[in-house]
């Protein structure tokens, strides 16, 4: 399917929806956590007993990440109406497809929040792309028939931008 297909207003509400979604998860964790450490089963016994400073820190750790995700998605809806424009060259807000030299075609967004989560849209599995990861910065300003070449430790990929927008 090529990603002219794709409707970009449509994927960005499907990017919306998934951050939502790792709001209301994070808050859920954080619950659960404060839950934990607020319970009277946590009150330490003895001096050796840290169940409840652990459950205490993990409450923390989950409330840091339910306002981290929160200012996520607030950066996100902050930006939409930007990310909704077309682009002909490669940068935030972009709808990227790219193909790896064995003929697999990827989707990614570019993003300035949430790297790595994935939305899939009619079939397809969107990832959002940081543009400070080493495959987001190599992306930025390429257009359409584009090469990319990434090496990692382990390898050697060779890529080409077939759509943009």
């Amino acid at each position: 399917m090529s990603i002219k297909m794709l409707e970009k207003k449509d994927v960005l509400n499907g990017v919306q929806w998934a951050l939502m979604e790792r709001v209301e998860v994070a808050k859920k964790a954080a619950y659960q956590a404060y839950e934990q450490a607020t319970n009277v089963e946590s009150v330490a016994e003895n001096k050796y007993d840290t169940f409840g400073l652990e459950a205490s820190y993990l409450a923390h750790g989950q409330s840091q990440r339910v306002a981290e995700c929160e200012a996520d998605l607030a950066v996100f809806i902050k930006y939409k109406s930007q990310y909704a424009r077309l682009h002909q060259i490669i940068s935030e807000g972009s709808l990227v497809q790219v193909r790896e030299q064995n003929s697999e075609t990827f989707y990614f967004f570019i993003s300035p929040v949430a790297g790595g989560t994935k939305v899939t849209f009619k079939g397809e599995v969107i990832t959002l792309l940081s543009m400070t990861s080493p495959f987001g910065s190599s992306l930025l300003g390429k257009e359409e028939g584009d090469e990319i070449a990434l090496d990692t430790a382990y390898s050697h990929k060779q890529y080409e931008v077939e759509n943009c927008c």
